[in-house]
């Protein structure tokens, strides 16, 4: 199937206009789906999503794949399927999913603890001083350094 195809069968699927039936219901799918996590995170905070995100987003997805896979139409009521049919299921979904997000994440704030010591460590053995160094403002000097003579820096 070429490119050209793939896209007339995509928009055949989606109702060939950017405001038929078919869009609107999506972007609302979405809406809710985002609007329900978020009102449950911040009515229970910390637990409220983790109970409500696998549940709703197994019923995006399934709302999405089955108009993309049968050419069904989407129906709202098919958005909270995770809390009728399989909610411990897709509540096990969810949790494994934030946990390991949260995870993997750490390997992006981790590597960065030992290594901004390393270089702290590095210029205290050279003997400057880790200092921040002040940005550049309009109508200052450049190299003018604002500190006093006993090295205060003014408030």
């Amino acid at each position: 199937m070429s490119n050209q195809e793939l896209k007339q069968k995509a928009r055949a699927q989606l109702g060939n206009s950017l405001f038929s039936n078919t869009w609107m219901i999506a972007l609302l799918v979405c809406f809710l789906t985002s609007a329900i996590s978020g009102a449950a995170g911040s009515i229970i905070p910390g637990i409220g999503a983790l109970l409500v995100f696998g549940a709703i987003s197994y019923g995006c997805d399934r709302v999405f794949l089955r108009q993309a896979r049968d050419g069904q139409a989407m129906d709202i009521g098919e958005l909270f399927t995770g809390f009728t049919t399989c909610f411990g299921d897709t509540f096990v979904l969810g949790f494994l999913s934030s946990l390991f997000i949260a995870l993997w994440s750490l390997l992006l704030v981790i590597p960065g603890i030992p290594q901004s010591l390393l270089l702290v460590d590095d210029l205290l053995r050279e003997g400057r001083s880790p200092r921040i160094q002040l940005a550049a403002v309009p109508g200052r000097k450049r190299g003018h350094d604002e500190r006093s003579q006993d090295g205060a820096v003014p408030a």
